[in-house]
């Protein structure tokens, strides 16, 4: 800071009376250089399900990173301007093996349940607003595999609460709004 004070008392002259009180900026344009673009990633176009295992039969003198890569488990840097690779690309082997073991065998894979990071593996505190309103977050209802639009049934006891889906038949149409809680 004091340098840039420095550099502004050094460019004005005070005997100058053409110059303004005010100090002057001086503003250089930096272009854009190659180093400074982010390349963008894109990743490969997926085979799953009969024609993954048709790709994979078909090729089984290929390695498992081969593999990968043949059916499109990859992501690769590209350049914005010229859409030229940039670097090697990263192979997605987790996700190729669940592609196959779920296309061999039929088995789908829950999506993966992220931990509660921001509390450190703790379960997460909501507060009770002024007018006992409690927002759960997005985060919690994908956890527990609510849709958006999944109407739920709340249970209320001494110290807990409880959601759960309701089902077709629960009467879910009924679209009871809570109002004729007993308090």
């Amino acid at each position: 800071m004091a340098r840039k004070k420095q550099a502004a008392e050094a460019t004005t002259d005070p005997n100058d009376s053409s110059t303004p009180d005010m100090p002057e900026t001086v503003e250089t344009a930096t272009p854009e250089s190659a180093e400074t673009r982010k390349p963008k990633k894109i990743k490969g176009e997926r085979k799953t399900g009969e024609e993954l295992l048709k790709f994979v039969q078909a090729n089984q003198e290929l390695s498992a990173e081969e593999l990968a890569f043949g059916t499109g488990y990859y992501t690769q840097e590209v350049d914005p301007e010229t859409n030229e690779p940039v670097g090697e690309p990263r192979l997605q082997k987790n996700e190729f093996f669940k592609a196959m073991t779920e296309a061999s065998s039929g088995i789908t894979f829950a999506p993966a349940k992220r931990a509660y990071s921001s509390r450190r593996g703790r379960a997460p505190i909501a507060t009770i607003g002024k007018i006992g309103n409690c927002v759960v977050g997005a985060r919690h209802t994908t956890v527990a595999g609510f849709e958006p639009g999944t109407q739920v049934k709340i249970e209320a006891e001494q110290g807990k609460i409880t959601l759960t889906p309701c089902a077709e038949s629960d009467g879910a149409a009924e679209e009871n709004s809570g109002d004729d809680l007993d308090i």
